[in-house]
């Protein structure tokens, strides 16, 4: 799990970044923090990052929430 710790680490560090400013990045941001939380088991977690993900993506591309 240690593994897991460092990328979830990481990608908490770049939410906090200048990176995640570009609301595609930070949709990247939220997927890989839910695969993460997934793999570990919290379920309830890895749903609110999709979810956040899923937000985004569908503000910076509006015409798909037709």
């Amino acid at each position: 799990m240690v593994l897991f710790d460092k990328a979830e680490e990481y990608y908490h560090r770049y939410l906090k970044s200048s990176i995640a400013e570009d609301e595609k990045n930070l949709a990247l941001i939220h997927d890989q923090l839910a695969t993460l939380a997934a793999i570990r088991g919290d379920f309830k977690l890895a749903e609110n990052h999709w979810k956040s993900s899923t937000d985004i993506f569908v503000n910076v591309n509006p015409q798909l929430d037709n």
